[in-house]
């Protein structure tokens, strides 16, 4: 009895032994799977933040473009509706008045993030802002597309007409000063524009917030 006794005793040891060390090696995994999940995660909202930084960068630069194209066109409007002379500024001005650019987001981060899983990311407030990124996308390329087709289809063709070389970005004498300060649709058309300009400002205003508060996030994270 006491040979058996002794026997059995050290089979339940054994199994001790081996749960012990099936457990030992699932935490084990389970902290080293942890622990390469969350530096990827932090890799990857490096790599993101990088890429907002460079959408905010583009944005900016999208939107003084924008103002700029604006003050143009509202120094032609005012000139095609006063008694004003056609000076140099002017001939400037009129090289501006189709401009507009077309933003192009960074998405190589988001679209890792989108591959691996959103769930990698444990921070809830980041999952969101990252889920709706690209929902906040579509409307400001959506305005940009609104105006750069308003301005092919209603602007350019006057344009063309009005200037016997027009060219972008350089200074331009229409063929006719009486005759295009007389052509209302023209200025309708640069009206029209404007407005959309308007609309456009905001909404670059309200995307740098965006990215800027996504930011401020995934710093709070990186800490």
């Amino acid at each position: 009895m006491r040979l058996y006794s002794g026997s059995y005793k050290g089979e339940l040891r054994e199994v001790f032994l081996i749960f012990v060390g099936i457990t030992l090696s699932l935490l084990f995994n389970d902290w080293y799977n942890s622990l390469i999940e969350n530096r990827t995660e932090h890799r990857l909202l490096v790599e993101l933040k990088s890429n907002l930084l460079a959408d905010i960068k583009v944005l900016s630069s999208c939107k003084n473009e924008s103002e700029k194209a604006f003050m143009h066109t509202n120094r032609v409007i005012n000139f095609l509706n006063s008694n004003a002379t056609l000076d140099e500024q002017l001939k400037l001005d009129f090289g501006y008045l189709p401009t507009v650019d077309l933003v192009h987001f960074n998405n190589s981060a988001y679209e890792s993030f989108k591959s691996i899983g959103f769930q990698i990311i444990e921070n809830d407030s980041i999952r969101i802002y990252l889920s709706n990124y690209q929902g906040q996308q579509p409307r400001l390329s959506l305005r940009t597309e609104m105006i750069l087709n308003h301005n092919v289809q209603n602007l350019w063709p006057i344009l063309m007409l009005e200037f016997s070389q027009y060219k972008l970005w350089t200074k331009n004498n229409p063929k006719n000063i009486k005759q295009i300060k007389a052509n209302r649709y023209l200025i309708g058309v640069l009206e029209r524009t404007q407005q959309l300009r308007i609309f456009l400002s905001t909404d670059y205003d309200q995307m740098i917030d965006y990215l800027s508060g996504f930011i401020r996030k995934i710093d709070d994270r990186l800490k």
